[in-house]
């Protein structure tokens, strides 16, 4: 089992950790966000990394601060109306007030994003960089900006719609793809395999805005990511926020236009096939808001339609959004409960039964569509209630020590929580070097055991010879089919080709395979003029092996379709999928999706649970390079364990 983490740290704020698919931790504490993750089988023997602390035997602790901005990011701002300006945010600290992480897919190698909400209104998106190091890779806030500026000419009135009070990120939009058969060799579109990226915000002027965000392939552009926004939708704020004030008095009316969204929480989407032959499908999706003391929901309906404006496959469907409030039908059911802080939608895939947890006045309302039983026991109560009782004794408390709870998050069906403990009876006096805060883990349902413990510790066993073998196979397919041709989509390399079609030799067994790369090797030879009689009459005879071409093969046209060592200019020999050997016998590792030798050091990404080795896209600059990237759109995770990629 899991044992507590304790951090020398303090929370900031409430729901102050977030837990990514990827299996990273995020807590927030004051001017800067711990990110943990767990360490793998060779880090424990050998140590962690550079950058990194040890926190136990089975963590890293990197420490981000986020409330370093330049002019740029962060402009000047000037003393405004009473009602465009507040002390707090301007004059801040900038200290963490929110933290999420992105579903996965949208950062780098199909990563998860981490976006930060901090006390100066600035919505920031952090990334992982070169050699590991995380940086602010966007402000949503300047996207806003660009979106007001030219239908909004009051400068003051702009500032308030640009500062952003509260964020969510609501479940990936995933388009529907018809069931394919086995043997097809293609592959879902992103949209599909991760879903469109939705953020939804709102502002100081108590706008709710759906945003998409997207990450730019593009190397050349300016900034890393780019945003859509959906739609705008103000709150009303005549319905009163505040009902135990006096109606129509000086102080309700004061607290009605000070009210804000203090946290935000979406529901799952209801899919339903579009009317008409444009549309692909159309969503329905409920957002829930705790605005002042009272609970707001604004309904979202998003329509994609295929994009073919677009001159390339990357960004292949479009969204149209429209936006309601509908406060009514759920805010209604709470008009004698005053809420106080998050709230949270509960649901299963699957399932048809909805629930919204609302925090409220020293408890919590549970709203849903059925009738619902008592909740259970917390499953990591037991280990709350060892944390504070060691705390209680250390101290001689007597007793008298209380627990608060922070945060909770979940991944691959566990649970941490983030608590503190303080002394009951007095007045607690703490110091930085005494701040702690305690992760404990537990399982969603029941105590995990130890198997399940190590499966999320260690990196997934190796697969077996045929395993792999059919998932170089699925790549193969993929290529051979679609890859080679002149009226083909793809129009890959013909280097790439001809490495497929050599790997489809050596190391397939498919007799579609072997047939399709028969046809790519008549085809290059073909339009290339080159003699491959040899390899062509090897697509008969499966488990065969290739010699390393003659210097006089490997020049003229030779260079666009044979490998050569980059090291004594000799021929690289054909004999396995995983490995390359030249006439010399310089032996070079192949790579995981093209099959070519990776030849040069600082080429490569790498699989963060299996280690295998491929090209990176953003580090081939040869004409291989747009090969590479499209390839890296289709198989954006590692083809045998679906680990992510890291550089």
């Amino acid at each position: 089992m899991l044992g507590p983490v304790e951090l020398q740290l303090f929370p900031s704020c409430y729901d102050c950790i977030a837990w990514s698919e990827d299996g990273e931790i995020a807590v927030a504490a004051g001017e800067y966000v711990h990110i943990i993750t767990p360490k793998h089988t060779t880090e424990k023997r050998e140590g962690s990394g550079s950058g990194s602390q040890a926190t136990g035997k089975d963590w890293n602790v990197t420490r981000i601060r986020t409330n370093v901005f330049t002019n740029k990011e962060w402009p000047i701002i000037h003393p405004q109306k009473r009602e465009n300006f507040s002390i707090g945010p301007e004059q801040s600290l900038s200290t963490i007030v929110g933290l999420a992480w992105s579903p996965p897919g949208l950062a780098k190698y199909r990563r998860c994003l981490l976006a930060v909400l901090t006390s100066s209104l600035l919505l920031s998106f952090y990334d992982v960089g070169p050699q590991g190091r995380w940086t602010r890779a966007a402000i949503v806030n300047n996207y806003l900006r660009s979106y007001f500026k030219p239908s909004v000419d009051d400068k003051e009135l702009r500032l308030r719609k640009c500062n952003i009070r509260a964020f969510t990120w609501c479940p990936p939009l995933k388009v529907p793809t018809a069931d394919q058969h086995p043997t097809s060799y293609t592959v879902p579109p992103s949209e599909s395999r991760w879903g469109m990226h939705i953020l939804a915000v709102t502002n100081d002027d108590n706008d709710v805005i759906l945003l998409q965000a997207r990450r730019s392939t593009d190397p050349t552009s300016v900034s890393p990511y780019s945003f859509e926004v959906l739609s705008v939708i103000a709150l009303d704020a005549h319905v009163g926020s505040y009902e135990n004030a006096q109606p129509g008095s000086i102080f309700s009316s004061a607290l009605s236009t000070r009210s804000r969204a203090s946290s935000m929480s979406p529901g799952p989407w209801m899919y339903h096939p579009s009317g008409n032959s444009t549309g692909v499908c159309s969503a329905i999706g409920n957002l829930a808001i705790t605005w002042g003391t009272k609970l707001k929901v604004v309904r979202h309906v998003i329509k994609l339609v295929s994009d073919d404006e677009q001159p390339n496959d990357v960004v292949g469907y479009k969204a149209l959004c429209e936006s309601e409030e509908i406060s009514s039908v759920y805010g209604g059911l709470l008009n004698n409960y005053q809420l106080t802080g998050p709230l949270h939608w509960f649901y299963t895939d699957g399932s048809s039964e909805i629930g919204l947890a609302v925090a409220s006045f020293a408890g919590m309302v549970v709203l849903r569509l059925q009738e619902s039983d008592r909740l259970p026991q917390t499953p990591w109560k037991k280990q709350l209630d060892n944390v504070r009782e060691q705390f209680d004794i250390a101290r001689d408390l007597g007793g008298y020590t209380i627990a608060r709870i922070w945060g909770l998050a979940s991944y691959n069906g566990l649970v941490v929580a983030a608590i503190t403990v303080h002394p009951g009876d007095t007045v607690e006096y703490r110091t930085s070097a005494e701040e702690r805060t305690t992760l404990i883990f537990s399982h969603a349902n029941a105590e995990p055991t130890e198997s399940q413990d190590l499966l999320f510790l260690e990196p997934l066993p190796n697969l077996s010879p045929d395993t792999l073998r059919k998932q170089r196979e699925a790549v193969l397919g993929y290529i051979l089919f679609a890859g080679w041709g002149d009226d083909n989509r793809l129009c890959l390399s013909r280097k790439l080709l001809y490495a497929a079609a050599c790997c489809a030799i050596v190391d397939s067994q498919n007799d579609k395979i072997l047939s399709q790369a028969r046809k790519a090797l008549e085809w290059l030879a073909d339009v290339t003029g080159i003699d491959l009689a040899d390899e062509i009459a090897k697509c008969s005879a499966p488990g065969s092996t290739i010699d390393a071409k003659s210097a006089e093969q490997l020049d003229g046209s030779g260079q666009q379709v044979f490998e050569q060592c980059g090291i004594c200019d000799a021929g690289i020999s054909w004999y396995s999928a995983v490995e390359a050997q030249c006439a010399s016998g310089h032996l070079l590792v192949r790579c995981g999706v093209t099959f070519l030798a990776i030849q040069e050091p600082g080429l490569s990404k790498f699989c963060s649970r299996c280690g295998t080795e491929y090209l990176s896209e953003d580090l081939v600059h040869n004409e291989l390079e747009q090969t590479c990237r499209m390839l890296s759109d289709v198989f954006d995770t590692c083809i045998y364990c679906s680990g992510k990629f890291q550089a």
